[in-house]
């Protein structure tokens, strides 16, 4: 199972996964971390780096964790637990690709001289961060370009201790007229 971690003062974001069973998907752009798919600014690569940029533009994502627990999503994804968690399985058609947590060095993608495979060496890029965001535990979901959207089956909520009434409430009846097999969770 996965999850992803939502904000309830976005709450229609909420209501878009559970209405329509799907997680959007962004591009690397988009990124928490600015220094993510980021590659080395090298006069000598300006070609390579061209290239692998404009693949790491054909690839859209979706960021999820193998953890529902985790205090630093539940901080920095789910406002301060006043948000929600959401486990879900995804198609066997899609793997989810962990994340390499480790500091690019002049061996790693970051200093490619060649280009061998545009797409394989692309999402190797985006699937790196800095170390300092391993305790989020992160997988990443690789979907073409005009793939918006990953389907997914609801299996539970966990709801955050700070949570707003109205929006439990309001996931509450959802579940009760719609999911009545999703597993709500009160931290």
């Amino acid at each position: 199972m996965y999850y992803k971690f939502r904000d309830s003062a976005h709450f229609e974001y909420i209501l878009d996964i559970l209405i329509n069973k799907r997680l959007y998907a962004t591009n690397y752009t988009n990124m928490d971390d600015k220094t993510e798919g980021c590659l080395r600014k090298d006069k000598r690569l300006s070609g390579i780096r061209k290239r692998l940029e404009g693949e790491m533009e054909q690839l859209n994502f979706v960021s999820v964790t193998t953890d529902c627990k985790l205090s630093t999503m539940w901080t920095l994804y789910a406002n301060k637990c006043k948000g929600v968690c959401i486990g879900f399985d995804i198609d066997s058609k899609y793997a989810p690709m962990p994340i390499n947590y480790k500091k690019a060095t002049k061996n790693d993608l970051m200093y490619i001289k060649e280009l061998k495979n545009v797409r394989k060496q692309a999402i190797e890029v985006l699937l790196r961060k800095k170390p300092d965001w391993k305790p989020q535990k992160e997988y990443r979901v690789f979907l073409r370009k005009n793939q918006n959207y990953l389907k997914i089956q609801l299996r539970e909520i966990f709801l955050g201790q700070c949570v707003d009434k109205n929006v439990k409430n309001l996931i509450e009846r959802l579940q009760k007229v719609y999911y009545r097999n999703v597993k709500i969770v009160q931290l």
